[in-house]
This record gives structure tokens, C-alpha cells and sequence, in this order.
């Protein structure tokens, strides 16, 4: 193994690998900005999946960003797939990194792969336990701690750079928003009568998995609880744009009082939640944002968790199912929130 103590004026160009969903990402930001402070003159490019390029693209950590490339499906994908595997396997080598940091906590083969064929002298990634040591050593010449399932994602991420003295003086996220993404959202608060510093609550109403789908009824329950006890409460509600049962249902059953916001990027989320005093969001992407951006967060869980995929941050909350999140009921959820509603809007009545 090699010596974990990298000189930061040994690496001019470096590539961290981290192309699976959002919410990974963004647990994964502070440790892609502890780098760029320990490696403050580098090149940094991250690969990223198509979604999560938004967040990248603006993000001052980062130099450049690649994109992998989804799978196609259909007659003569594999030919396209592999061909455009092989383009982007091309593009990283031709780059002459310096070095490759796998940022996914478990071992990935596909970035084993990408690293060890990259041409960098040092290669940073987790150990397979399935695998011997001829490949380890072929894509990966230094190894971090062994992963560790009690830590939150965010350390998980943060402990593979660890072993090459990089420190975490601070979590800092440094989620940047576009001029247009805030005026659209500025736009829409005006357009529906809100103003500036108006108590705001958002609840996203999709989740990535359907498992994970809290009933949409119960959102608007929770809901109306809100407005009863807090009336002066501003409740805008988002959901997955590509959701068209969440938007047949917004628009069959929302009510002239609860604004539904359709965000068509990712990042304009980002530029809502900033205007909101707290987000209630089912386990997924936009949650990880939330509590990124240092707004007071209400998970919503499908079974009992371990802080691992928490919303980062302390103050934030947590809800669980407990496997079945159809019985949760949204008294229960309002009785969370309320805490939330309490420490955080204190101008209103209640």
C-alpha cells in the first residue's frame, strides 16, 4: 500500500467518482469541499449520474464535471452501452488524473473498474470482501477504514478521503443556486400574494421508491391540521415533476389555500426551501437538501432508522412507519411537526 500521506503539491488533477443518486451526493458535498480545501490549486472534476448535474455544475468545489451515461434498453443497446462505457473509460484516461477518490461508501465494481483503468498514480476506494487481493490492488492502491454501517452517510463518505489526512474542520455543504432559479421562485410567491419573511412550511409529496409513499391523503391531512392550528402558516407543497399520478391527485385535491409548486430542476427546489422555515419531506433527495441547506427538517421514514440516512444537522427530526407507512397516522406526523413549528416560527399565534 502506499503512502496514505499525499503531498498536496504531488496532485495537480484529481477525480473523485460518485454517479449514483441526489441524496448520496449531497451527503457526499461537504467531503468534495474538505478536498478542495486540502487540495486548494487541483483541478477537481467529479463524475456524477445525469440528475445530480445540476448540483455540480454551480458548485465552487468543483472544476468540471463528466457524466455517466444511462443505460439504454432496446435492440442494439448493448453495443450503445458498452460503446459509450468505453468512450467515458477513454475520456477519464485521457485526462492524466493524479488521482481518483471512489466516493461511494461499499465497494463499487464498476468504479473499481473506472479507477484502476484511469491511469492515476494513486487510487482511493474501499475493498471488496468478495473479492482477492490481485484485483484490490489493480484498481485501488490506497484503502480507508473499513466501512462502518453505524456511522450517518455523510461520515461514511467523509472517512475514504480521511486516510489521506484530509480533515473535516466544519460540514459545509455550499449548495449554490442560479439568478433564475431564485427568480422563478421569487416570481411564484408573488404571483400567489406571499411575502417576504411570510412564515412558509413545504411538503414534497413524492418519494423515489414505493415503499417509501407515504399516502398522498395523509400529506393533505397533514395539512389541514396545520392550517387549523397555524393558520398564518404559508403551506406549498412540491412533487416529482416525472410523478403524473402526484399531479393528477394536486390538482383533483388540493385546496385554493395550499400552494403547489412544480419545479421542473432539482435546484429550484433548493431555491424555494431557502425561503421556507421548515420542509417536510418523505426519505429521499430532497430531504438531504433541505437539511444541506440548513432548513429545520422532518423526515418521514418508511421503517425505524438508524442515523445513517437521517437528515444532517442537529435540530432535525425524524419519523418512522415502522414498515408500513400507511399506517402512520397524520396526527402522529403533526405532532412531530409541531416541534419544529414551535422552535422555529415564533410569530405567530399558537
Amino acid at each position: 500500500m502506499l503512502n496514505a500521506k499525499v503531498k498536496p503539491e504531488e496532485i495537480k488533477n484529481i477525480l473523485i467518482i460518485r454517479d449514483d443518486h441526489l441524496g448520496d451526493l449531497i451527503c457526499s458535498l461537504p467531503t468534495v469541499v474538505a478536498v478542495r480545501k486540502q487540495f486548494p490549486t487541483s483541478q477537481i472534476t467529479i463524475l456524477v449520474s445525469e440528475p445530480c448535474k445540476e448540483i455540480v455544475e454551480n458548485h465552487p468545489a468543483v472544476d468540471s464535471f463528466l457524466v455517466k451515461i444511462k443505460k439504454k434498453r432496446g435492440a442494439f443497446c448493448g453495443i450503445i452501452n458498452f460503446w459509450e462505457r468505453l468512450m467515458l473509460l477513454y475520456d477519464i484516461r485521457s485526462r492524466k488524473f493524479d488521482l481518483v477518490i471512489a466516493l461511494r461508501s461499499r465497494f463499487c465494481t464498476r468504479h473499481a473498474w473506472m479507477a484502476g483503468l484511469s491511469g492515476a498514480r494513486y487510487r482511493v476506494g474501499h475493498k471488496s470482501p468478495r473479492l482477492k487481493h490481485f484485483f484490490h490492488n489493480l484498481a485501488y492502491n490506497i484503502f480507508p477504514a473499513n466501512y462502518n454501517p453505524e456511522q450517518h452517510e455523510l461520515m461514511r463518505t467523509y472517512d475514504i478521503v480521511r486516510v489521506l489526512g484530509v480533515p473535516l474542520n466544519d460540514v459545509t455543504f455550499d449548495i449554490r443556486t442560479t439568478p433564475d432559479q431564485d427568480s422563478l421562485v421569487e416570481t411564484f410567491l408573488k404571483t400567489h400574494g406571499v411575502s417576504d419573511g411570510e412564515p412558509m412550511v413545504c411538503y414534497h409529496l413524492s418519494a423515489s421508491k414505493p415503499k417509501k409513499q407515504w399516502p398522498p391523503e395523509s400529506i393533505i391531512s397533514l395539512i389541514d391540521m396545520v392550517q387549523s392550528r397555524y393558520p398564518l402558516v404559508v403551506n406549498v407543497v412540491t412533487y416529482d415533476p416525472f410523478n403524473l399520478e402526484h399531479r393528477d391527485f394536486l390538482q383533483r385535491y388540493a385546496k385554493d389555500d395550499i400552494l403547489v409548486f412544480e419545479s421542473r430542476e432539482f435546484m429550484q427546489l433548493a431555491a424555494l426551501y431557502r425561503k421556507s422555515r421548515i420542509v417536510v419531506s418523505l426519505d429521499g433527495a430532497p430531504m438531504h437538501l433541505s437539511a444541506a441547506l440548513g432548513i429545520p427538517t422532518l423526515g418521514i421514514f418508511e421503517a425505524e432508522t438508524t442515523m445513517y440516512w437521517e437528515p444532517w444537522g442537529e435540530g432535525n427530526i425524524s419519523i418512522s412507519g415502522k414498515g408500513e407507512l400507511e399506517s402512520l397516522s397524520p396526527e402522529a406526523v403533526f405532532n412531530k411537526l409541531e416541534i419544529l413549528i414551535r422552535k422555529h416560527i415564533s410569530d405567530i399565534s399558537g
